[in-house]
């Protein structure tokens, strides 16, 4: 049973990738969906299997509860940062929103998820006990707060900018605060004295 998943991983790779390489060297180049699904994390939803979608036409967002921030056309949203096309499905969202609901949502979603395992391999791996303090939960909560400044940035015509400006600030400042306190746990013995 365990095997079970890499030998369909196996299978898909000899039998069916053959019929699709032409297809998958195309979306290396020309990567963009063209609809933004957003799911629960429930393994029983299998989006590419209910839409009937193929690959590179979905962009899959799965969150506990398919959580998805109110809808307000009035709303003006910034433009991504990163260079990334938004898709253009979801239209229920609208152009803007669903941008700013996309990145809001990978702000906290990626953004937290990373700050811990981060925090837990570097104690665990210095031998500092797994018990977040006071500067661990200060800036986990910095972090929900730049995500949440994110979300609100298409708040107004002249303060999305204020708000967007404001994430990004905090954004920086928590990463540099959490690299200051923790770089220096990785350029030590580790504090139990056993190797590593």
């Amino acid at each position: 049973m365990p095997d079970e998943p890499l030998e369909r991983l196996r299978r898909f790779q000899r039998d069916a990738f053959p019929r699709y390489r032409a297809q998958f060297r195309q979306l290396v180049d020309d990567g963009r969906p063209l609809t933004l699904f957003i799911g629960c994390n429930d393994s029983r939803i299998v989006p590419y299997l209910l839409t009937g979608a193929g690959p590179g036409e979905l962009l899959l967002v799965r969150n506990v509860g398919a959580f998805v921030p109110p809808y307000d056309q009035t709303l003006d949203g910034p433009q991504d940062a990163c260079g990334v096309v938004p898709p253009r499905g979801l239209t229920q969202l609208g152009t803007a929103r669903r941008w700013v609901v996309f990145h809001g949502t990978a702000t906290t979603t990626l953004g937290s998820m990373l700050f811990a395992m981060a925090t837990r391999v570097i104690r665990g791996h210095g031998g500092i006990t797994l018990v977040a303090d006071n500067v661990v939960w200060a800036l986990f909560w910095l972090l929900q707060a730049a995500a949440l400044l994110r979300i609100a940035s298409p708040i107004g015509k002249g303060a999305g900018s204020m708000f967007e400006t404001a994430a990004a600030i905090v954004w920086t400042v928590t990463w540099a605060a959490w690299v200051t306190t923790h770089l220096p746990l990785l350029l030590k013995p580790r504090a139990d004295g056993r190797p590593g």
